[in-house]
């Protein structure tokens, strides 16, 4: 109880450090500005489980700090569904979901994505590596890589592990600066890792 509490205090004392900088960007930048703080964060964690709960609470702490503003972005919305407290992962999930207007673009996705904040693990060339999945659908993910790791252009392939469903196979189709967007190819047994080729 005293760590959450402490770590708590400590995500809001961070929060408070960046609120300048965050204020002078928009939310796209405010994205990439909190990459760049998750890169940090792992490295200086003792173990995963330490760097979920820092991250979590970091992000709802910087959310919180900026007034907790309504979402009207769709970066905005990638960034509260990241946080732990249901009232923004929930704000999130229902501006995505709730009928909000478009940028005038068609939405191509065959299946709705949801709003997911995990960390996980992608193997590419027989190496495995950290990664946040940031939302899922039955037909794919999009993730955010941690740490160095090198480019991964459309059409590479690669392995994605769910917890609890196994590992995909599955193929980059976008290359953005919130996440990579993957598209599954199939699903192999629980707790399966086969080599893949990029």
């Amino acid at each position: 109880m005293h760590d959450d509490l402490g770590q708590k205090s400590l995500a809001q004392n961070l929060a408070e450090f960046w609120h300048p900088a965050m204020l002078r960007r928009s939310w796209s930048e405010r994205l990439d500005l909190m990459s760049d703080i998750y890169r940090q964060l792992h490295r200086f964690s003792a173990s995963d489980q330490e760097y979920e709960r820092w991250a979590g609470q970091l992000v709802a702490a910087v959310i919180e700090r900026l007034g907790e503003p309504p979402i009207t972005d769709p970066h905005q919305a990638d960034l509260y569904a990241c946080s732990p407290d249901p009232r923004h992962w929930s704000a999130a999930f229902a501006w995505r979901y709730g009928g909000q207007k478009s940028s005038g673009r068609p939405d191509q996705r065959c299946w709705p994505r949801y709003a997911v904040n995990l960390l996980t693990e992608i193997g590419i060339r027989e190496e495995w590596r950290k990664c946040r999945l940031i939302d899922l659908s039955r037909g794919g993910a999009r993730i955010a890589l941690i740490g160095q790791h090198p480019y991964l252009p459309p059409e590479t392939t690669l392995q994605l592990v769910l917890p609890t469903a196994g590992t995909f196979d599955s193929v980059v189709v976008s290359d953005r600066r919130v996440g990579l967007g993957l598209r599954f190819l199939r699903r192999n047994p629980s707790g399966q890792r086969i080599n893949t080729t990029a």
